[in-house]
């Protein structure tokens, strides 16, 4: 069962169906157990199954012939789901101790609740200790299911996916105590439980005032987007004849298109900004203010000492913003993935670093944490490169000051559709969160337009092409923006 909703946060249209159905089974079961060592197994035997089915990409990312066999990845990711599992074993035994000390004659609807209550609990505080750190792990949550769920979507913008995460252990509950009530009803024992009316029209009344809810409103102004769709395998984007091509399409876009912004996927450019001739540089400039377009691409940067610019510190993932006069800006990539864009330092990790597959660009300095948005026609980007889409922080506060959230992205480094699918989806929860619309350009799985609840306007996958469409500009914050906001001052971030 856990194996089955952990691989059906690729499907958000199954997870929307399968999630209050497993939940209200895995109630049941630990329902009917007293004791909290068999509740601890059980809900391990299910996580187990949940999370090796929400992250088994990792695996597939880790295994790369000769480097690292089979055996290697299938150690690495093990340890990794040791510790995610722990992390939610902790908290649910913490969490049973603390609530389950009522009466063992509590009646059966009690007991249903209370359970809920503690792996809603579980599950919420789980998830954020995974969005934390700097191994911080913020894939495979319980509360990405919901984005096709009518019921619970219009919670996202409330507090995020943890509080959509609590709402779906509740409504797991409410399934299973319908479903008592109708098994007692069939056999003439309508005296031995209630129908559970009364949370039923609450979470109807809750869902519908989330639901019908604006916190941001449209500015007025819009943009006409044009996103440019690769379709380049991992083992294609840094050959040479790919890297000609790209400069090719950046020369030719302004006049290809009558976009106001085109934007192309994470690192189109795998060299140097510099190491283009300083002639085609300028041209391409040129041709952005003479057309009034504005083009936004990645390329790789470098950073240098202060007072020292021979002195190079190193390599960074850099957005580069030719706007509509020709003039250019920058965003830097702040959180970098471990192992594959940089190489941590921590000594209790070092060990593993012989025995990893090294990435071509897994030297990578990170962008300093305070940025200015980039501007388009006086319409603020908020920019989130490939995996920083991932962390729930930094994309509220990047969707705090922005009108519409901009998202480059390579996904060719996991060769699993199901893996593709999942990160898409995760862009629309972040959409929803957010109530931002975003564009996301990929240069494999899906590049796509999502409005500010989360719906897929327009998509492209499976092969090269463009697509566009013309996204209004949104101003304003949610409450979950402002709770994150109040949550980084108070951590110093």
């Amino acid at each position: 069962m856990g194996l089955c909703m952990g691989l059906a946060l690729s499907v958000p249209s199954i997870c929307a169906v399968l999630g209050p159905i497993a939940g209200g089974l895995l109630i049941h079961l630990l329902t009917c157990t007293p004791y909290l060592r068999v509740r601890v197994l059980q809900l391990g035997c299910f996580l187990c199954g949940f999370l090796a089915g929400s992250l088994f990409w990792i695996a597939q990312g880790i295994y790369r012939p000769p480097v690292n066999s089979a055996w290697s990845a299938g150690l690495v990711f093990g340890v990794l789901l040791a510790c995610q599992l722990l992390i939610y074993l902790l908290c649910f035994t913490a969490t049973s101790i603390a609530l389950n000390r009522k009466p063992a004659q509590a009646a059966p609807s009690s007991t249903v609740w209370r359970t809920a209550t503690t792996l809603a609990i579980t599950f919420s505080a789980a998830e954020i200790l995974r969005s934390i750190g700097p191994l911080a792990l913020p894939w495979g949550f319980w509360g990405y299911g919901a984005i096709d769920n009518p019921l619970l979507n219009g919670f996202y913008s409330i507090a995020g996916s943890y509080v959509v995460t609590f709402m779906l252990w509740m409504l797991s509950a409410l399934l299973l105590l319908w479903w008592q009530f109708l098994c007692n009803h069939v056999r003439h024992r309508c005296h031995a439980s209630a129908a559970p009316w009364l949370p039923t029209l609450t979470l109807l009344s809750a869902a519908a005032l989330a639901h019908s809810t604006d916190w941001t409103h449209e500015t007025g102004a819009q943009l006409k987007i044009r996103l440019i769709h690769t379709q380049w395998p991992e083992e294609e984007k840094y050959r040479a004849y790919n890297q000609a091509s790209s400069l090719a399409m950046l020369e030719a876009a302004p006049f290809t298109t009558r976009a106001e912004l085109t934007v192309f996927p994470e690192l189109f450019l795998t060299e140097r900004i510099s190491s283009i001739p300083a002639e085609i540089r300028e041209q391409i400039a040129h041709s952005t203010k003479e057309q009034g377009t504005a083009l936004l691409f990645g390329a790789v940067g470098m950073t240098h000492e202060p007072g020292a610019p021979e002195t190079s510190l190193g390599r960074q993932n850099t957005l580069v913003l030719l706007n509509e006069q020709g003039l250019a800006q920058t965003y830097i990539k702040r959180l970098l993935l471990p192992f594959t864009e940089y190489l941590p330092t921590e000594s209790w990790l070092q060990w593993i670093w012989p025995h990893l597959y090294h990435y071509p660009l897994a030297d990578l300095v990170p962008g300093p944490m305070q940025q200015p948005t980039l501007q388009v026609r006086n319409v603020h980007l908020g920019p989130l490169i490939c995996s920083e889409l991932a962390s729930p922080v930094l994309s509220a506060l990047q969707g705090a000051t922005a009108d519409m959230v901009i998202s480059p992205s390579s996904d060719s480094w996991i060769p699993s559709s199901l893996y593709l699918l999942q990160a898409h989806h995760l862009a629309r929860v972040r959409a929803a969160e957010l109530q931002k619309p975003l564009a996301r350009a990929n240069n494999v799985g899906v590049s796509a337009f999502i409005d500010h609840r989360g719906k897929v306007l327009a998509s492209l996958s499976g092969e090269a092409g463009s697509g566009q469409w013309t996204m209004p500009a949104r101003a304003g914050r949610t409450p979950y923006v402002h709770i994150v906001k109040w949550f980084a001052a108070l951590s110093g971030n």
